[in-house]
């Protein structure tokens, strides 16, 4: 059967929502999309798209949301009292997920969705963002999501709040719109500084961009939504004209410019919890980028583009290349009852075996996998769900994955071995009643 997903994607910049339109061709699913943004051009066939309600307006005659404790004394991040609008689309999501098969869920990004969807059962998939996170909220998001995408290269971005849970973090490397495009304009042909403003907001003024231009005696050219720019879905074309890029420190920014393989000036723009100053000093210890912690005076702009144009970052590096098909595979291991961390050592153990009995008639099939009692073989194991798409290891080329029954040599008595990677989402396997013992005898292997 077809995996069904479900995707949050928050409304704040144009990062989330551009995320979503890389990723979703790669994923064999149907996917529901859940936002405050109407449905974007270029929606993949795919997908379906909810627009939910605003949760920071001010209704006539209320106050606003962040003075009605929206933290819940630290505990969340935005669940203001009293909002109309935050209960409406919640209660979307969760008319949602309890009507439809929704067999994972991917939160990009929103601690309040990923802790509604644990909590009527659905797995999840968190969009991991640098920064310092280990406030409590962030930590409680983490440690319920199933898998952790985090959309940089492994080792580039050392993140102290994401040890903890690191069995979960699967690396995609940067996750671009533009990978695998080529390239509209050949190097002989770069010219001119281009400014990538985004949409997420910047302290940098119109006023401040003409003196850097003015200064600089090149051509700027401007896009985005702030500074002075221009807005433009695809910004493709000019950066491959562009003989330096100057970007803020955004994922999806950076991921662009290594597809695009140029030479950048990165000023990190201020974001909650300090993500692009993080991205920034990534940058900059790994020679990829020229980089600035402010918006630099406009007599220095010349220095700083020229030192620029003479950079050859190493651009893959960033790991562009095969990114979004990384974290589609990852998503849909989810779907399919199989997370991160679940690798071929994983093994379910129980103290004890459950106390022979019957075979029942049929086994009890569901979505997540199929459930046998083995009866006096020894207990309950749990097979693969055969919607299986990636090979596990322990899989023979024809036949299930291994099981059986061993001693284990620190208690002197036999343990049950599960190799089923879809372990976090089984049933609990029987225990025996009290005063029952599992059979005596040489362990043996089950078929």
């Amino acid at each position: 059967m077809r995996p069904r997903i479900g995707w949050y994607v928050h409304h704040h910049g144009r990062g989330h929502v551009t995320r979503l339109l890389a990723v979703a061709p790669h994923l064999d699913a149907d996917i529901v999309c859940f936002s405050s943004f109407a449905a974007p051009v270029g929606l993949p066939s795919n997908c379906s798209w909810v627009v939910l309600d605003r949760d920071d307006d001010v209704p006539d005659g209320a106050s606003p949301p962040g003075d009605c404790d929206p933290t819940a004394e630290g505990l969340l991040h935005w669940a203001p009292l009293g909002h109309a609008g935050h209960r409406a689309r919640l209660a979307t999501i969760a008319v949602a997920l309890a009507q439809q098969r929704i067999d994972a869920m991917v939160v990009d990004v929103s601690v309040e969705v990923v802790l509604l969807a644990r909590l009527l059962g659905v797995p999840t998939v968190v969009m991991a963002q640098p920064g310092h996170r280990d406030d409590e909220p962030h930590s409680l998001a983490f440690r319920a999501a199933s898998t952790i995408i985090a959309p940089w290269p492994q080792g580039v971005l050392e993140l102290e709040h994401l040890r903890p849970v690191q069995d979960k973090v699967v690396h995609t490397g940067g996750i671009s719109r533009f990978e695998g495009r080529e390239r509209t304009a050949a190097e002989a042909g770069r010219s001119g500084v281009l400014l990538l403003a985004g949409a997420g907001g910047s302290s940098v003024s119109q006023e401040a961009v003409e003196e850097a231009a003015h200064a600089s005696g090149r051509d700027w050219t401007s896009l985005g939504a702030g500074a002075g720019s221009v807005w433009t879905d695809d910004p493709w074309d000019a950066l491959c004209r562009a003989e330096v890029v100057v970007s803020w420190a955004g994922q999806n920014a950076i991921a662009d410019l290594a597809a695009a393989g140029v030479t950048a000036v990165v000023v990190p723009q201020e974001r909650p919890f300090d993500e692009q100053v993080s991205t920034a000093r990534a940058l900059e210890a790994n020679e990829l980028a020229v980089v600035r912690s402010t918006w630099p005076d406009a007599a220095d702009w010349t220095g700083i583009l020229d030192r620029a144009s003479e950079f050859q970052p190493d651009w893959s590096r960033w790991q562009v290349a095969g990114a979004a098909r990384r974290a589609a595979e990852a998503i849909e291991a989810v779907a399919v009852g199989d997370p991160a961390g679940a690798d071929g050592e994983d093994v379910c153990r129980d103290p004890v075996l459950a106390p022979p009995t019957r075979t029942p008639r049929t086994a009890a099939r569901g979505r997540r996998g199929v459930h046998t009692d083995l009866g006096r073989r020894g207990g309950a194991t749990c097979r693969v769900d055969r919607r299986r798409r990636t090979p596990d290891p322990r899989r023979g080329a024809d036949g299930p994955p291994s099981t059986g029954v061993r001693r284990t040599p620190s208690r002197g008595r036999p343990e049950r071995r599960c190799s089923a990677r879809h372990r976090p989402r089984c049933r609990p396997h029987r225990v025996p009643r009290r005063g029952l013992r599992p059979r005596a005898g040489p362990a043996r292997p089950i078929p």
